[in-house]
């Protein structure tokens, strides 16, 4: 089927859903499409990250033929394109309609609506709808010529226009490819890795195939997608050093979800599209107001830390724990003076977002993640829903924050001085990393007693795979990490060679900013440890679905929202 290597960026898009039917069942209108398979292509997606932004992951799509770096977003439907390159494009046919969409720091993006052929991979969908923008939005034209919308089709500005106005099939990519071939599973899944110097290969983007070894996400509990418009489903809860954090919603109203939470769960959006995390004021000060050193920055509302700075946070989702890596925690930048400046990943959040959590790439880099689309395709009746596989050891990633902190400090003073020097950055890649994939049977997976496909017995990435305590039973949980116990670790045949370090850059950063580093290691090791992380023992898993409860609204309300500099509204 179809893998596809990423590339990083940042950016979330929440549109407003549309309903072509009562009870939010859509007509499929102007579905048909053609769409064909080139298998010589399978797996040349140019999927990879770009380290100059945090979290932006990107695709190759060919539109007529030449080649586009674009956004793998999980928060919005349509595509757009900004042909900076001045690319021939010929046989494009208009529509004549046009789409905009405008972002919170004033830039926004618009241009006509026209149908070309493209491709993505081995599938080509011929006459695709997209915007053929006359401008880029934000930091994205720094490393990439658009964004490619992987979530709901009902949230497609695109789709609403063409649906009303023209007969021109107005379905977003994957819409055409998942209801033109209904024997193909509609699922894709996220493997985001780290950045590192330079433009590398950056994980994985697969279209109804599974990760070799990463085959235990379909054993993961399902989370029920509560929205007909986004990737939106409810969380529990943050564990921060075994401090249990809850409840603090905004309630249900303007999210555009279908369903009431619970008493103390939150709204959470799972966003490729975002480069870092955001939540409610209560979240943000109890992870990092208590920091020694730590100073509110009312302008980006989060806090700047040391860089020092080593936290144990996991998001809990029913009864199962993923803990995010430290290094994830924080980021590093650059201040006006050229000093180098650490913040924290996760900032304030305001009831317009549509959410009160929006995870993105952060938070994503420590699950593999399967997102199903269910009945947003005309050939299926579930409801969609999502599957985690947790990545990180603790343990490990504990361990290793202050080497990889070391490292990241030093690509930011690399960064620095490539921007100091203009230095053009490459905007498509070509894939370097082959994974080998399966293509599960899910038709039995989900059956009420069914159980899924066995996972992997190892992995190189050494993910911790087991599901952990509800946030119903704390005592329980407090009381297992009071206790060290070792995470899983195994060894896998996945090729993961092309998702090293180059080292040759590294190399050549080592030499430029050696003696930066020596005076950071010095700072690192005088600056204390916080407490380490403790791996949690297998519980039983929860019920597929949340239960709905009565929702009883919290007294903060914050409406100024935060996310990366250009989020759609």
């Amino acid at each position: 089927m179809l893998v596809v290597p990423l590339t990083l960026l940042s950016l979330c898009s929440c549109f407003a859903a549309i309903y072509a039917a009562t009870d939010h069942n859509p007509i499929f209108k102007n579905t048909t499409a053609v769409v064909t398979v080139n298998t010589t292509n399978e797996g040349r997606l140019g999927f990879t990250n770009s380290w100059m932004l945090i979290g932006m992951y990107t695709a190759t799509v060919y539109i007529q033929g030449q080649p586009f770096q674009v956004v793998i977003d999980t928060g919005s439907s349509d595509l757009w394109i900004y042909n900076s390159q001045n690319l021939t494009l010929d046989g494009l046919i208009p529509t004549g309609h046009s789409e905009n969409v405008t972002y919170d720091d004033g830039t926004y993006i618009d241009g006509p609506i026209v149908l070309a052929n493209i491709s993505l991979g081995q599938y080509t969908v011929q006459a695709q709808a997209f915007i053929n923008s006359g401008s880029a939005a934000a930091e994205i034209a720094r490393s990439a010529d658009g964004i490619l919308g992987v979530s709901s089709p009902f949230a497609s500005g695109i789709f609403q226009n063409l649906y009303h106005n023209s007969t021109d099939n107005g379905w977003p990519f994957l819409s055409n490819l998942f209801n033109n071939n209904p024997d193909m599973e509609p699922y894709i899944t996220l493997y985001l890795t780290r950045s590192a110097v330079g433009v590398v290969d950056g994980g994985a983007l697969t279209i109804s195939e599974i990760v070799t070894n990463f085959e235990a996400v379909l054993e993961a509990p399902p989370l029920p997608v509560y929205s007909d418009d986004t990737f939106s489903t409810f969380m529990d809860g943050v564990y921060l050093d075994g401090k249990f954090l809850t409840g603090n919603s905004f309630g249900p109203n303007g999210t555009g979800v279908n369903a009431n939470p619970g008493p103390n769960q939150t709204i959470v959006i799972l966003d490729s599209g975002t480069a870092l995390m955001i939540a409610p004021p209560y979240y943000v000060h109890g992870i990092y107001k208590d920091i020694p050193g730590a100073q509110w920055i009312p302008s980006i509302r989060t806090y700047s830390v040391p860089c020092s700075t080593k936290l144990n946070i996991s998001m809990v989702f029913g009864e199962s724990i993923y803990p995010v890596d430290p290094i994830d925690s924080t980021i590093v930048g650059v201040s006006d003076d050229g000093s180098l400046k650490c913040i924290g990943a996760i900032s304030y959040s305001g009831a317009s977002v549509g959410a009160d959590f929006i995870l993105g790439s952060s938070f994503l880099r420590n699950v593999y993640t399967l997102f199903h689309w269910g009945n947003w395709t005309e050939n299926r009746t579930n409801q969609p829903y999502m599957q985690l596989l947790s990545l990180t050891d603790p343990d490990k990633a504990w361990a290793n924050f202050d080497t990889l902190n070391l490292e990241r400090i030093g690509q930011t003073e690399q960064q620095q001085i490539q921007d100091n020097q203009n230095y053009t950055y490459p905007k498509t890649v070509s894939q370097s990393v082959t994974y080998s994939l399966t293509s599960p049977s899910l038709s039995a997976t989900h059956s009420a007693g069914a159980s899924s496909t066995s996972g992997p017995s190892a992995s190189t990435l050494s993910p911790s795979t087991a599901s952990t305590t509800t946030p119903a039973a704390a005592a329980k949980l407090d009381a297992a990490l009071a206790e060290a116990s070792g995470g899983a670790s195994s060894s896998s045949t996945v090729d993961l060679g092309g998702l090293t370090r180059n080292s040759y850059i590294i190399m050549g950063l080592i030499a430029g900013v050696l003696v930066l580093l020596l005076g950071v290691l010095i700072k690192l090791v005088s600056d204390g440890r916080n407490q380490q992380y403790r791996a949690v023992p297998n519980v039983i898993r929860p019920p597929m679905h949340f239960s709905d409860k009565p929702y009883e609204p919290e007294s903060e309300a914050f409406v100024t929202p935060y996310d990366d500099p250009a989020r759609p509204h």
